[in-house]
């Protein structure tokens, strides 16, 4: 390893099979980021050493066995689990059981996913399988961690977007130009659900429209003929409602087919310094044999036993809210009041690029008014509230933008 190289090496033995591995840890100050996006994805980053200046740190954020492909967060908790009695003693025993009989299936998704690894050859597809395998062994544990498995999901929704931006290929005006449609889709979608809502609300008040006054029973026999037309007609409204949706589904398929098939396609295989990842399990020949012949392709074939794989950054978006709302909702994963207020916009923004308005309007005034409320009862302490402070701030902003998108709508 060279004396310029931006990490340090940790060994760890794997808890499920004992091989001690070596992983790379990333150095302070290795590299410098240039800003973040609303969802606190980095949309950019300066390498001290240009030699790293391709790699994403996300590469490194998951810990992969080299034996067994047990993965898991490279955290402080990771590293130290020898000493963790609590996670000795009433989760390591299921893990291990449940982990070693993927194992004894050759074609299961953990060797499927794991023999695929190809850190040195292919960067992004290595750090989504990572993450993959992340999500796949937090599941296996008896009581998965919600906020967890969101923050991997979300992760995996920033690779592919870096990916998706990263490109420069004479079709980049033509994948736009689908992005725009697929929201302009997904606001057809929207606004679709929202006339199926007051359809709704109509029937449930044609008795007070049609009501007459007790007794005049010519005027109530009227009054029954009218409200069955008008039942009759509602309904023909909700048929076609409900055939649209249905078409308008199908469009919004065949938009994320062809975002998936060209995943992969154009990738660059970056090389970096060998060495850094020598002793790795050699990788398949997946990205361009007759199999298959992308990485989308890849990851399509393994969705059909596993549906929650995503396939691009919608997908991972929705999988990350669905997570984040069950650890917010069920309170038991999220530990600290800045955890709270963090996950509560998370879930705003998340739902607002996912383009479900009414839910990010919703959170955003959560994490306005639980980060104001902490606020206000820490105010003598600046360095306790600065977060709060910051997504108080971004809640409010991102709101307003929620807000004219929800008008661009009606």
């Amino acid at each position: 390893m060279k004396l310029d190289s931006p990490f340090f090496m940790t060994k760890v033995e794997c808890p499920v099979c004992g091989q001690v591995n070596e992983f790379e840890n990333i150095k302070a100050g290795a590299y410098t980021e240039t800003g973040r996006d609303t969802d606190f994805c980095p949309n950019g980053r300066v390498w001290a050493n240009p030699e790293y200046q391709k790699i994403n740190p996300l590469l490194y954020f998951m810990a992969t066995c080299r034996n067994c492909f047990y993965t898991h967060e490279f955290n402080e908790s990771f590293k130290e689990w020898k000493s963790d009695r609590s996670f000795i003693t009433h989760r390591l025993s299921l893990i291990r059981e449940r982990h070693k009989e993927e194992l004894k299936q050759e074609e299961s998704l953990i060797n499927r996913l794991g023999q695929a690894l190809d850190p040195e050859g292919h960067l992004f597809e290595s750090a989504m399988i990572k993450l993959l395998l992340g999500i796949y062994s937090e599941k296996t544990t008896e009581k998965p961690n919600a906020l967890d498995l969101g923050r991997y999901f979300l992760r995996i929704a920033w690779l592919y977007r870096e990916n998706q931006e990263g490109r420069d290929t004479p079709h980049k005006m033509e994948k736009l130009n689908l992005t725009n449609m697929e929201k302009t889709l997904r606001a057809l979608q929207s606004n679709c659900q929202n006339h199926e809502e007051k359809i709704y609300d109509l029937k449930t008040s044609v008795d007070s429209c049609f009501h007459t006054q007790a007794g005049d029973m010519e005027m109530d026999q009227k009054g029954e003929q009218l409200k069955i037309k008008y039942l009759k007609g509602l309904d023909k409204i909700q048929e076609h409602l409900s055939s649209l949706l249905e078409s308008l589904d199908e469009l919004t398929d065949m938009c994320a087919q062809i975002h998936n098939s060209s995943l992969g396609s154009e990738s660059e295989n970056t090389k970096i310094t060998p060495g850094i990842f020598e002793g790795l399990v050699p990788a398949l020949s997946l990205y361009g044999d007759a199999n298959h012949p992308s990485f989308a392709n890849f990851l399509s074939s393994l969705k059909e036993s596993w549906p929650e794989i995503p396939l691009n950054e919608y997908e991972a978006m929705k999988s990350a809210l669905k997570y984040y709302k069950q650890s917010y909702q069920e309170a038991k994963d999220i530990t600290q009041k800045n955890q709270k207020i963090q996950a509560a916009y998370l879930i705003a923004e998340l739902s607002r690029r996912v383009g479900d308005l009414k839910e990010a309007e919703n959170y955003f005034e959560e994490a306005k008014r639980t980060g104001q409320d902490f606020i206000r009862r820490n105010q003598d302490d600046p360095n306790k509230i600065a977060l709060a402070q910051k997504i108080v701030e971004l809640a409010t902003k991102q709101g307003k933008v929620n807000l004219v998108q929800a008008e661009s709508r009606v």
